[in-house]
């Protein structure tokens, strides 16, 4: 049995095996998370802030782990 990640392939090789992290992730097989190049969401709303009192304004404080890209005024 083989303990590559659940996101890498497996080639078995003589008496052993490789693992690759699969596209759009990085490491080396036996450890993988998403590449930030390729896995991120835009924030484009100009109107985001850590608090508001109001529900009219985005909180970011309830975003998800990930990664980020802001994007024009935001």
């Amino acid at each position: 049995m083989d303990k590559c990640h659940w996101n890498a392939s497996c080639a078995n090789t003589q008496g052993s095996y490789n693992c690759s992290c699969n596209p759009t992730f990085i490491g080396d097989g036996f450890d993988c998370e998403a590449d930030p190049c390729y896995n991120y969401q835009n924030l484009s709303d100009a109107n985001r802030k850590s608090s508001y009192d109001t529900r009219e304004h985005l909180c970011d404080k309830q975003l998800l782990v990930g990664w980020y890209r802001f994007v024009g005024d935001a």
